[in-house]
């Protein structure tokens, strides 16, 4: 396939399919504080425009050669907001612990719920393990979808679900 050449998969869509798309922006901010000489908190907070991309415009396609067809997608700003606790247990041994929540945008898109947590030892000067785990409730949603030249509307149900993490990293110092 080439620029421009007709796109058709599974044989039921063909011709050429343009849209464009504003990309959301986002605003962020972050504030940490020592508590003590072996505690640091932290939180943040970011907003990004989702609703920019409430709806598609798609030109083409199986709708037609300059035939315009709109995706309503229902898209909402989306919100999350991060707060945590890093502590120094001993010279070597550091821990942290995190929480997150991310508002739904719309459509299959639902608030988040995570908790992190880890532990680092410094092995040496230069040289650090890290092992960390997290969890993630993804709050359950209804995902109605529309085309507007068509009038079909699809429903997605997604019950509520988990995600889990485990990572582990080995970090070397320069001096």
């Amino acid at each position: 396939l080439g620029p421009g050449a007709p796109f058709a998969p599974f044989g039921t869509l063909a011709g050429l399919v343009t849209a464009s798309v504003e990309m959301p922006q986002s605003i962020s901010a972050r504030v940490q504080s020592g508590i003590n000489d072996t505690t640091l908190v932290y939180a943040g907070v970011r907003w990004m425009n989702w609703s920019v991309l409430k709806t598609l415009n798609i030109v083409g396609g199986a709708f037609g050669p300059g035939r315009i067809t709109t995706l309503n997608n229902g898209y909402s700003d989306g919100w999350t907001f991060d707060t945590g606790v890093q502590k120094k247990l001993t010279e070597e041994l550091s821990a942290s612990l995190g929480f997150k929540w991310n508002s739904g945008i719309g459509g299959g898109y639902t608030d988040t719920w995570g908790m992190t947590a880890g532990v680092a030892y410094d092995l040496d000067d230069n040289w650090r393990i890290s092992f960390g785990g997290g969890a993630t409730l993804l709050t359950s949603s209804t995902e109605f979808n529309s085309l507007a030249s068509t009038g079909a509307t699809t429903i997605h149900k997604q019950p509520n679900d988990w995600a889990f993490t485990l990572g582990t990293r080995l970090q070397y110092a320069i001096d």
